[in-house]
């Protein structure tokens, strides 16, 4: 979420308005860090629990599908005939929230978070390294107070983070096997809460009114 918060920023700053490309329920499957940090050790309390690597391949057997139904969905194994068939050498969990995030939703958080009219999370691919990332350059210079270099904020996302593929994993086995339950989903407080914490550490900038020059 942070660089399409970042990303959010500098098109409200630019005055620019974004429309959707791809599909609205486009799934786009989000997990909170702290949830993320105990699923690790919920995961790991598992494994430590189990009498053997073999006791724990047996355990988990489920195979890794995506639980989106849109037409363009592929699994990892689909991709790649030589993965498909290698024998399987490590229990593998999906760790999501439950929230089912979809591409409206994230478009709609950051609207309400950074106040601006609508979001397009595909159109930025093409120029996010030269207008996006070059504009928040200069908000961070203009900044006041300052927002030094080095900064661990950037408007810079993956292109396959914003392709008309859903990103959409099962939970399922995760939950069922080591008890992990995701307390957390995306929401505006919890969107605002990282901007705000970006900003109490001097991480995110803050313009007065003309302060840029372009």
């Amino acid at each position: 979420m942070t660089p399409r918060l970042a990303v959010g920023e500098v098109y409200r700053h630019e005055g620019e308005k974004l429309d959707l490309l791809w599909s609205a329920g486009l799934a786009q499957n989000t997990v909170h860090v702290v949830d993320f940090a105990s699923s690790l050790y919920c995961a790991a309390k598992w494994a430590c629990s189990q009498p053997s690597q073999k006791a724990i391949l047996q355990a988990h057997s489920e195979v890794l599908t995506p639980t989106s139904t849109l037409a363009r969905n592929i699994t990892l194994p689909a991709q790649s005939a030589s993965l498909a068939n290698k024998a399987v050498e490590a229990a593998v969990f999906s760790a999501v929230d439950d929230g089912e995030t979809t591409q409206l939703d994230i478009a709609r958080v950051t609207e309400a978070v950074i106040s601006f009219a609508k979001l397009n999370l595909a159109d930025v691919t093409s120029d996010v390294n030269e207008k996006h990332l070059e504009s928040w350059n200069q908000m961070l210079q203009a900044s006041d107070p300052p927002v030094q270099p080095g900064m661990p904020v950037s408007p810079v996302m993956p292109a396959d983070l914003l392709g008309p593929e859903a990103i959409s994993f099962d939970n399922t086995a995760l939950k069922r096997l080591t008890g992990w339950t995701p307390k957390h989903s995306l929401t505006v407080e919890i969107a605002q809460e990282m901007v705000d914490g970006f900003a109490k550490e001097g991480h995110w900038p803050a313009l007065r009114k003309g302060k840029v020059k372009k």
